[in-house]
């Protein structure tokens, strides 16, 4: 049988949803309930604050949709928004759904542009909005590819037929008030499309993308709103909550889905003008909820690490955090050394931009924590199935699938990928792999891409990182397949050490030797004939290892050839 939800009313948080509500009715119901009330605080790198009010944020979104409206765009329409975490890029993209359009992420990570001229065109975006001040960003890439059609007499972008509208919004480099939004403030008209409606998509969404081209996901009103309803963190949410995050606002991760369901105030780092070069990111985090009387975040293990780091050289936070969460990617013993020391709690959390969030493990004690472990499923039905769809019995390792009424609506303009990764009876296919224990708790081993095929038979990553991060001189493991001639792909362990550490990589065979009990010539040996030590692992721009990239790295350093 498939684990079954949790209830809200167990969690003792019952936050229903309206009918019919929509993020745009929350927005004015809360500017309508306390209009004075700081909804957003941005902290630049020099440590300015900006407050928007609950009002500004009402305002100044209908003040930018009536902007839209002029330009003729509404219902139907995509605007993809490549600002980065800022006043302007909340504003813009609450302006955007305030006019009926949709706002995408306009992911740009790659050189070239190419990564977003794919989103522009798989997302069949009408407009875009960038910063023409920042000469690395969008407007770089556009210039590249735009030309005047003689016949129309209008500006066109090679390969973008769909792309009409250049949206101009100017903030890096200005003093304070002459950032647009100031400029936006002097508009005096007020627009909102009021036939939006719950099932309406209300944000496009990028994966974190394997192949460097991501993804793109749709969620509607009620997705979102669902979800956040259903995200119950054990009583974490009050009126006093007051939350730093400042992953992208643009990503499932980042999006102020605690605001729009809940009205809590959220603390966010202004990049405009990027990140302080005086200090550490820790530093800096500790610094800004410090400075902003934070009690609840959220971040990726690796800030969790970074904030741990700058604890452990005497930058104390003020008052511990109530909690924080941390979900994206593998979290380690490591990790739960901030518990204690710069939180309360801790909540490791299993999701994904398709499914949001389905699991939640939360942790007081550092014993109770067992690596891979992601909880029990919040209000959605888990299961773990064979090869052919057939559900498991408990401790039996297969894919996991999640249902749930806040899985996604499907991949923007691809049915096909979008049938792939739903059935029939609207379970997502995940891609993970991992099996329940006899409690219910899910554990989560690796991607299902991530196997390794060694001869016939198939090693999963997760498993093994989990047995050999308890050596005492290792931080954390990734595992990895390298190509091979004989057996289509030998493992290579990645390590990071423990400060201090000298473990050598010969220390680590013989460790791996005994911890494995198996022969290196013996075909289904998890034993790893490759080893090499890392200061850092590649991240993605979302806070995961980058299993691809590491791969690449470990095969130069190994010199092994691709082919």
């Amino acid at each position: 049988m498939a684990q079954k939800k949790i209830p809200m009313a167990e969690t003792g948080m019952n936050f229903p949803v309206e009918d019919n509500a929509t993020i745009i009715d929350n927005l004015q119901k809360f500017a309508a309930q306390d209009p004075d009330r700081a909804a957003f605080i941005f902290v630049d790198k020099d440590l300015n604050q900006r407050v928007i009010t609950r009002q500004n944020v009402w305002d100044i979104s209908r003040k930018f949709a009536t902007v839209l409206k002029r330009l003729g765009l509404g219902k139907g329409d995509i605007v993809c928004n490549t600002l980065v975490n800022s006043p302007e890029r909340l504003l813009t993209d609450f302006g955007t759904l305030a006019s009926g359009a949709t706002p995408s992420q306009g992911q740009l990570f790659l050189a070239d542009g190419s990564d977003l001229i794919h989103n522009l065109k798989e997302s069949k975006s009408k407009a875009i909005i960038y910063d023409p001040l920042d000469e690395s960003g969008a407007r770089r890439i556009l210039e590249n590819i735009k030309y005047a059609d003689v016949t129309t007499r209008t500006t066109k972008y090679k390969d973008l037929p769909d792309l009409t509208q250049v949206i101009e919004i100017e903030a890096k480099g200005l003093e304070e008030s002459d950032r647009w939004i100031h400029v936006i403030d002097r508009e005096e008209e007020m627009f909102v499309d009021e036939s939006i409606s719950e099932d309406d998509t209300a944000m496009i969404f990028v994966t974190s993308g394997t192949t460097g081209f991501s993804k793109l996901v749709s969620h509607s009103h009620k997705n979102l709103l669902y979800f956040s309803a259903d995200f119950i963190e054990n009583g974490c949410y009050s009126r006093e909550t007051v939350l730093f995050n400042s992953r992208s606002l643009g990503w499932i991760g980042g999006f102020p889905r605690r605001y729009v369901r809940f009205g809590c105030k959220r603390v966010i780092i202004d990049q405009t003008n990027g990140l302080p070069d005086n200090m550490s990111i820790g530093a800096f985090i500790i610094t800004v909820c410090n400075m902003t009387c934070v009690n609840n975040a959220s971040l990726s293990a690796l800030d969790v690490q970074n904030c741990l780091d700058a604890h452990n050289e005497g930058l104390r936070i003020h008052a511990k955090l109530d909690v924080i969460s941390t979900a994206g990617g593998p979290v380690y013993n490591v990790t739960m050394e901030a518990i204690g020391r710069i939180t309360k709690k801790l909540m490791v959390i299993y999701g994904s931009t398709e499914m949001i969030v389905a699991c939640v493990n939360p942790i007081t004690n550092i014993s109770d924590f067992q690596e891979t472990c992601s909880g029990r499923p919040v209000n959605c039905e888990v299961k773990v199935v064979g090869e052919y769809g057939k559900e498991l019995p408990v401790e039996v390792q297969g894919e996991i699938l999640v249902r749930s009424r806040h899985v996604f609506k499907g991949y923007i303009n691809n049915p096909a990928k979008t049938a792939e990764a739903i059935t029939e009876d609207s379970w997502y296919k995940t891609g993970d792999i991992g099996y329940f224990n006899k409690d219910g708790q899910l554990f989560v081993l690796c991607r299902k891409a991530d196997a390794i095929t060694k001869d016939s038979f198939t090693h999963y990553p997760g498993w093994m990182e989990k047995l050999i991060n308890k050596h005492p001189d290792i931080k954390a493991t990734v595992v990895i397949g390298i190509p091979d001639p004989v057996h289509h792909e030998e493992i290579c362990l990645c390590m990071k050490l423990m400060p201090g550490a000298k473990v050598s990589i010969e220390d680590m065979r013989e460790y791996c030797k005994n911890l494995f009990l198996t022969d290196q010539d013996d075909k289904m040996t998890p034993l790893p004939r490759y080893y090499l030590i890392f200061d850092e692992f590649i991240v993605n721009n979302n806070g995961k290892v980058d299993r691809k990239k590491m791969r690449e790295e470990a095969l130069k350093r190994l010199k092994v050839d691709y082919n």
